[in-house]
């Protein structure tokens, strides 16, 4: 009896470890697939290489610029996926094919774009290390992503393996990549990966129950406003959540107080990398991205108009809540994080972070109303986490 007995554990246990190399060799393969450009890759390919040329060689002009970008991507690119980024639509609107033909053919106007691009340093500065160990440039922004989303496979692995164990841990892996498109994020070509591990990393440590993981986590939170500026909202609601969730009422102040000394290095993060990129501004990359391409977002700079941004938001909010999978991810979030909110203690602290991101993402979403995955994926990586451990505290708790 215990010869079979430990018979079915170990086939138990090979069963077990079948299912886990299964998951990861899939995951592996799918991250080894997109190692080069793909047919989803945009044109912003072209605007970070030029960002790197111009901070490597600062003494470039434009014309050196550009040529140094659109033959670095054209040496990687495939035909088609060449001609579609520099004059062939491909069944896109009239308006973007015109931006993108005018900035294959014009230098000065190509240049002009990098401050949209320049405005996420640690992105660039990664890309740059890359590039002094001989690196091509296109290649380094591929390295980055899958390296970033390898990371978080990783990581939410391992987060949920600590709650359910391997077998179970690694089947949700597979499921939360898939269902909330964390993964198509390895191959879109910009910083979203990077952004999106940064953003996960930061807001699980922040979870954890010892002060000094949690003020890693404020480090990584902080940091990641570097490869995405727009990222002091969830970041300063993420410390707010903390500072209203942590045990003990002795020293709520100090705690509130550490709170909005971090909410200010946030800002003053926002504030120092949109100045030291000489960025244009919020309207104006909206009504870039929105409302017209701007060839020359340096001279022609817009006027805010509160009826072009109402008349965007009524014409984007429902195509995003419609049938981009950024809904998928805003729609599972409420409903967790109204279920969880419901008998929950004051100091949950799962809770309070999951709301501290439904909060970000929305001013997210009314302030670049663009719904898809590669935004939205580090959110979701934490949100499954924070909901999984939220889920199995008030099922442990609450049983006898």
């Amino acid at each position: 009896m215990g010869c079979t007995a430990s018979s079915e554990g170990r086939s138990r246990r090979v069963a077990s470890l079948a299912v886990v190399v299964a998951v990861f060799a899939y995951l592996a393969f799918y991250l080894y697939e997109s190692r080069g450009l793909t047919r989803t890759t945009g044109w912003d390919v072209f605007a970070y290489v030029g960002a790197v040329v111009s901070l490597e060689d600062e003494a470039a002009d434009a014309e050196r610029i550009h040529a140094a970008a659109y033959e670095a991507v054209r040496a990687q690119a495939s035909d088609e996926l060449f001609a579609r980024l520099t004059a062939d639509g491909g069944g896109d609107a009239q308006g973007a094919i015109d931006y993108r033909a005018r900035m294959a053919t014009d230098a000065e106007a190509f240049v002009m774009q990098l401050p949209f691009y320049r405005v996420r340093p640690l992105y660039i500065a990664a890309l740059r290390g890359l590039t002094k160990l001989g690196v091509n440039p296109v290649q380094a922004i591929v390295i980055v992503g899958v390296c970033a989303m390898a990371l978080i496979v990783l990581l939410l692995f391992v987060c949920l393996q600590q709650l359910f164990g391997a077998v179970v841990a690694a089947l949700l892996t597979l499921l939360a990549s898939s269902a909330f498109g964390i993964l198509p994020v390895a191959r879109a070509a910009t910083p979203d990966a990077l952004n999106a591990l940064l953003l996960f990393a930061g807001v699980v440590l922040l979870a954890a129950r010892s002060a000094l993981v949690v003020r890693a986590g404020v480090v990584v939170l902080l940091a990641s406003i570097f490869v995405r500026s727009n990222n002091a909202a969830v970041v300063i609601c993420a410390f707010l959540a903390v500072a209203v969730s942590w045990p003990g009422a002795g020293r709520s102040r100090v705690r509130l107080a550490l709170a909005v000394a971090y909410s200010v290095l946030a800002v003053g993060a926002f504030v120092f990398v949109h100045t030291q990129a000489a960025h244009v501004g919020w309207w104006t990359s909206f009504r870039h991205t929105f409302v017209a391409w701007n060839p020359r977002p340096l001279v022609d700079v817009p006027s805010f108009s509160a009826s072009e941004y109402l008349a965007v938001l009524a014409h984007r909010l429902p195509r995003v809540l419609a049938w981009e999978r950024g809904f998928a991810f805003f729609a599972l979030l409420v409903v967790l994080v109204l279920g969880l909110r419901r008998g929950a203690r004051h100091h949950d602290r799962e809770v309070a972070l999951l709301l501290a991101l439904l909060v970000a993402a929305l001013l997210q979403l009314l302030l670049f109303p663009i719904g898809q995955d590669r935004i939205y994926a580090g959110y979701a990586a934490a949100a499954v986490v924070l909901a999984a451990r939220a889920l199995r505290t008030r099922t442990s708790t609450s049983c006898p």
